[in-house]
């Protein structure tokens, strides 16, 4: 080549080749000259300096002369012994004889030799001036060139003592030069040592047998691959602080060990910065396009995708040459392109580069199948991974990358999650355990104990037909929230298919923020997407405490922190509602022992009140709460409509906002409601009023006489009350309110009860009734039957009696056939033999057609033959979905015979909609319930049977869990 040429930024490709030199008309001493000037020059120009991630240099580049970072390397010496862990400059100085540079494809061994090709070039790098040139060679570029390979050989001849021979991309044809070269490197006397560099990987080196010292290149550690995202975003602040924030979570973590990778991440912000920042998707699918060359899918990558899927169902990484060929792989196909390498337990044996790889191509496989129009092969893959917290806790990288891949699988699989997450039956199959385990390993309390405390839970409801009911139809159930599925689709990109699936499934739902209110939430940027979704909730349910949050007020100055009660993230999700006038339903403020309200707290509740047409508020322990948001629930006070008191002695203030709102329709007193009955008469629009004492205490005579006017009261609940003075002042109320709709009463005697119950017989609208009264004689029990027959309209019927009620309980049975329109009866403790026939015979005459809950516990004088009878005639119950037999396990269990036993199966199978079944206390051995169990596998829409055999204690360390659980299910909190 002409002088002139050699000083231009000559690239390094198959058309730069060496000078050439022509002893004829220049002495080697200007040739070497000319020669070394000729490599500085490609080693300094930006072809060589700046990588490309797969092929691609116009979007993003890495210049290796600005970035660098030392990689984790360990060197080891010719007997394969460890010495130390070593950073580049050790390398530098122990550059002599031959050495192997170990590492995966992506790890970073053409980014080190060409580092030091860089170093040499530049002249400032004292340690390399011994060697009078650097070559660096790609040998998979010189292989392809016979006039290349030749060229290189001659500078090995040439100058061998006084180069570095950089030599990257060694494959295995490549044997015959690795031997010139360990013969090269043997010490000669009064010569110097030949000194080369090979960079190759591990399986190649596995089967090589030459001296040679031995660098290995390891997965990055996290802090690495935080300095290196920080250099190369370096122009970029907002996405290098977006970056190194997610790079510590435990999903980037596992994907980030290979600098290659960490490189992608950049590449995927730079090119698509607005996007949301996910594990794998992105860096990943540019990982396997550097791994195949930019090659185009073909059928050895779906085999590829097979065996990761079928890998990752049988819960293997390791792979050995037999399990390809069966594939239908050619492992050194494979591990020339890099997909797979050596195992941890050895060559024979090989894996994905990690278990996240593996896990994105899976999850590849999967949506393949759904992109390939092959519905029931795709469903059975699917069905693999389900149940939901299977699915979440073990594969959720795999649903991220199969929903990105697919919009058909992410309109499959979204809807069958949203279906099951809230589903007890979904926790408590076996194949939820791993799932939970998983899901649950970060939080403070273990995994097993969270896994326990779902199981007990799920025995807790099933003991209480009545409590599980509440929790599957109100949706309350939530040890995972739909926040998960909205995260699965933002980090999938699948938002639009899954928003308008979450936005169905949520209609008609509350929507529940507990404290303290979150802040980068996907359930938050759902709600600032689609505003149009707080329209259709039934209710948004804020939860305020002294769990506060601590932001910073001003980033500009230091110390400027705050504790708040509602984020201005948390707000700002509701503002595009706002701005559209869009208003929902129902609003739920709910303090727990709040003590404090700072401004900005008072201004962005002002903003959720305008948002709704019903705003209900709950003070728990909170005095002063109600005085401290006056200001912001004035201008909406017409739309308070209910309020619950629990436990706190309001302030003189807080009594005098309260009763100031007299549109409140609706009023929840619970312990001390003293000073608030004596305002009744101010609330001119209630309509419902529930009063709970503890202790039981006289409260009606409290109730100021004004309280006789509300007119539209429909709705009284006095539980634990003390009546031994007072019935006769109640049924005197009670007649005043013809249109009383629901009444509940608990208390232990009510000596008026004569009174009461003819008051009750007045209302002639009553649909609700229910009374648990423990010391009922035999007169007020027929006094209770005559004044049942005028409430034709019952729709709920609940007793609860003693040993008079036992006795006489028949006399309301037969009253059954004149309500019609019945749909829940509960006689607990109130039934004999005879009384339970008389209602299997009113079942069987067609009285109960509607009956939808049958609750008939604690019934212990019936006898084996009792229940062989009831069953017998239990019939015409085709609406019925909750059937409730349970008893006390500390009364001996009934222990039923094989008879009794196949009546009830009979009798079951009648009930085509019974979706809840409840024996507990029933039997004493397991293996009697053999027959019952199988009811879930024959029964269409049985979904539960509870059947305890031995008496339920809970481990030690959850019964603090339990006990929190059972009380947040009655405040209504449980999440």
């Amino acid at each position: 080549k002409s002088e002139s040429a050699s000083k231009k930024e000559i690239p390094i490709t198959k058309q730069a080749v060496f000078p050439e030199t022509k002893y004829m008309n220049e002495d080697l001493k200007e040739y070497e000259e000319r020669l070394s000037n000729f490599l500085k020059t490609v080693y300094n120009s930006p072809e060589f300096r700046k990588t490309p991630v797969a092929g691609d240099i116009s979007h993003f580049a890495v210049d290796l002369k600005l970035t660098f970072m030392d990689l984790a390397m360990t060197l080891a010496d010719a007997e394969g012994n460890l010495i130390k862990m070593v950073t580049l400059p050790d390398i530098l100085k122990s550059l002599s004889g031959l050495t192997f540079v170990e590492g995966e494809r992506g790890m970073g061994k053409t980014a080190l030799l060409k580092k030091i090709a860089i170093l040499w070039a530049s002249e400032h790098c004292p340690v390399l001036s011994r060697f009078q040139f650097v070559f660096y060679a790609s040998l998979s570029e010189i292989n392809a060139d016979p006039s290349l390979r030749a060229q290189l050989a001659g500078m090995m001849r040439m100058h061998a003592e006084t180069s570095l021979f950089l030599l990257d991309d060694f494959e295995q044809e490549d044997h015959h030069l690795l031997e010139t070269l360990a013969e090269r490197a043997k010490p000669q006397e009064g010569s110097r040592c030949f000194s080369a560099v090979v960079a190759l990987r591990p399986l190649l080196m596995a089967s090589l047998g030459f001296p040679g010292h031995k660098i290995t290149l390891h997965n990055l550690p996290t802090s690495r691959v935080a300095y290196l995202v920080k250099r190369v975003m370096a122009p970029h602040l907002k996405l290098m602080k977006k970056s190194l924030f997610k790079i510590c979570s435990p999903s980037f973590k596992k994907s980030l060990k290979i600098p290659f990778c960490a490189l992608a991440l950049c590449v995927s912000l730079v090119q698509k910065p607005g996007q949301a920042l996910t594990p794998g998707s992105s860096f990943y699918s540019t990982y396997l396009r550097h791994l195949r060359q930019g090659q185009a899918k073909d059928e050895e990558l779906l085999l590829t995708e097979m065996l990761a899927w079928e890998g990752l169902m049988s819960n293997r990484s390791e792979f050995s040459e037999q399990d390809l060929a069966q594939a239908g792989l050619n492992p050194s196909h494979l591990t020339d392109q890099g997909l797979l390498v050596k195992g941890k337990g050895g060559p024979p044996l090989l894996r994905f580069v990690d278990e996240t790889f593996q896990e994105y191509l899976a999850g590849r496989y999967l949506a393949t199948r759904f992109n390939a129009d092959n519905p029931e092969t795709a469903m059975a893959c699917l069905s693999q991974i389900m149940p939901f917290p299977k699915a979440i806790g073990l594969h959720y990288l795999l649903l991220v990358h199969c929903c990105h891949l697919s919009a058909r699988a992410a309109a499959v699989i979204i809807p069958q999650l949203l279906a099951q997450y809230s589903h007890i039956e979904t926790w408590t199959s076996t194949d939820a355990d791993k799932g939970i385990d998983a899901q649950f390993s970060s939080l403070t309390v273990g995994s097993s104990v969270l896994s326990k405390f779902v199981k007990i839970w799920d025995q807790l409801v099933k003991g209480n037909p009545e409590l599980r009911t509440w929790v599957v139809d109100r949706q309350t159930f939530h040890l995972t929230s739909v926040e998960w599925v909205l995260k699965l689709i933002y980090e999938s990109h699948s938002t639009a298919v899954g928003l308008t699936l979450v936005r169905e499934h949520l209609a008609g739902k509350t929507l529940q923020f507990d404290p303290p209110l979150p802040q980068g939430v996907s359930v938050l940027r759902f709600m600032a997407d689609c505003p149009e979704c707080l329209s259709e909730l039934r209710c948004v349910r804020v939860s305020l405490s002294d769990c506060l949050e601590c932001v910073e007020t001003d980033p500009s100055q230091p110390y400027s922190w705050t504790f708040v009660q509602i984020p201005k993230e948390f707000i700002a999700a509701f503002q595009p509602a706002q701005r559209q006038n869009i208003t929902g339903q129902t609003l739920q403020l709910v303090a727990q022992n709040v003590s404090t309200l700072e401004r900005n707290d008072i201004f962005y509740l002002s903003v959720l009140f305008s948002l709704f047409r019903r705003i209900e508020v709950e003070v728990h322990n909170s005095p002063g709460f109600l005085s401290a948001i006056e200001s912001a629930l004035e201008k909406y006070k017409e739309n308070w409509e209910r309020c619950q008191i629990v436990g706190s002695d309001l302030t003189l203030k807080d009594r005098h906002f309260l009763c100031s709102n007299s549109a409140l329709k609706v009023l929840e007193l619970e312990r001390m409601p003293e000073y608030v009955l004596c305002s009744l008469g101010k609330f001119t629009s209630l309509e419902e009023l529930c009063v709970s004492v503890s202790p039981a205490s006289q409260i009606v005579e409290n109730i100021v006489l004004g309280f006789r006017k509300l007119v539209n009261m429909k709705s009284i609940k006095l539980y634990n009350i003390d009546l031994s003075e007072d019935s006769s002042s109640l049924a005197w109320f009670i007649k005043h309110f013809s249109s009383l709709a629901v009444f509940h009463l608990k208390c232990i005697s009510c000596p008026g009860f004569e009174d009461l119950v003819k008051a009750l017989s007045c209302c002639k609208e009553l649909q609700e009734l229910s009374l648990e009264i423990f010391k009922l004689n035999t007169e007020q029990i027929i006094t209770l039957t005559q004044s049942l027959k005028s409430l034709s309209h019952l729709e709920c019927l609940k007793l609860s009696g003693g040993s008079e009620m036992t006795q006489r309980g028949d006399l309301i049975v037969q009253l059954l056939p004149s309500f019609p329109s019945l749909h829940t009866l509960q006689m607990d403790s109130c039934l004999n033999n005879d009384s339970l026939h008389i209602l299997a015979q009113a079942a069987k005459a067609g009285h109960l057609l509607r009956l939808r809950k049958l609750l008939l516990n604690d019934n212990y004088t019936v006898t084996d033959l009792g229940w062989r009878r009831f069953f017998e005639g239990l019939d015409n119950l085709g609406q019925l979905s909750s059937l409730s037999l349970s008893r006390g396990n500390s009364v001996s269990p009934v222990d039923p015979g094989e008879e009794t036993i196949q009546v009830l199966v009979r009798a079951v199978s009648r009930m085509p909609c019974l979706r809840f079944l409840s024996l507990v206390g029933w039997f004493s051995k397991e293996e009697d319930t053999k027959l019952v169990r199988a009811l879930e596998e024959s029964h269409s829409s049985l979904v539960g049977i509870d059947l305890h055999v031995v008496d339920f204690q809970p481990p030690d360390q959850i019964k603090i869990l339990i006990l929190k659980g059972i009380r947040s299910v009655f405040d209504s909190t449980f999440t």
